[in-house]
């Protein structure tokens, strides 16, 4: 499975087992207790899951492509809280991080100049594009009826 090393490193109480759509089954941590067992029905999933846990288990599990075989959902979540905690990062997931955040310092750069023309663009509209869906007055209205009674 491609997260194999996430799963063998941030797996250190308990056991997950993980069943994956070709029906293989994996097994991570060293104890037979607590136990909570998985299933991911599609191929799709294990790359979403390597590439971003954080989002892609909880969409995986409301979309039908993770279920829970063994445990509940709240044993689960228990299990994998629990989990995180005692085993801390691991080089993956600050390198992943660190990438987020430069991606992000990217992806949200917005100097002064930037900002006013976006302004600019969003807000200096000319009055005849109100007058095609608002009132003399200015006045939106959620609907406009031809007999005014």
């Amino acid at each position: 499975m491609l997260f194999s090393p996430l799963m063998r490193h941030m797996i250190v109480r308990g056991r997950l087992v993980i069943i994956d759509s070709a029906g293989h089954s994996h097994a991570y941590g060293p104890d037979q207790k607590p136990s909570v067992t998985i299933k991911l029905h599609r191929r799709a999933t294990n790359l979403r899951i390597a590439v971003n846990p954080a989002l892609a288990i909880p969409e995986a599990y409301m979309e039908g492509d993770l279920t829970i075989e063994s445990g509940s959902l709240y044993d689960f979540l228990e299990f994998m809280g629990q989990n995180l905690a005692a085993a801390g990062p691991s080089r993956l997931m600050r390198l992943r991080e660190r990438v987020g955040y430069l991606s992000r310092r990217f992806m949200q750069y917005n100097p002064v100049a930037l900002a006013r023309r976006h302004a600019a663009h969003h807000y200096n509209l000319t009055g005849e594009l109100y007058e095609l869906f608002l009132d003399p007055d200015r006045q939106y209205s959620c609907s406009y009826f031809m007999d005014p009674t």
